[in-house]
């Protein structure tokens, strides 16, 4: 069950990154699949912690939660292949 989620989620964040690159706000060098499996990853290691309670909270740490880390994962992508 969860590895259909987690190939559910992909598929779609493939497709965005694919809109994206059609839109030519990234260039199409993007590496489509590393960026839907990273996008997945942070997503299910987060959704793990917050589930047992571990958060990142010490000072100075800009992921406290997972809007913050999957806003972490866009800033990279677009700095490394956006237009």
């Amino acid at each position: 069950m969860i590895a259909q989620m987690v190939l559910w989620q992909e598929k779609h964040i493939k497709e965005i990154f694919a809109r994206l690159v059609d839109a030519g706000a990234l260039k199409p060098d993007v590496d489509i699949d590393f960026w839907a499996k990273t996008h997945a990853s942070l997503n299910y290691a987060f959704m793990g912690r917050y589930a047992i309670g571990i958060w990142d909270t010490h000072e100075g740490h800009e992921c406290k939660n997972l809007e913050g880390m999957i806003r972490a994962l866009y800033n990279t992508v677009f700095r490394l292949h956006g237009k």
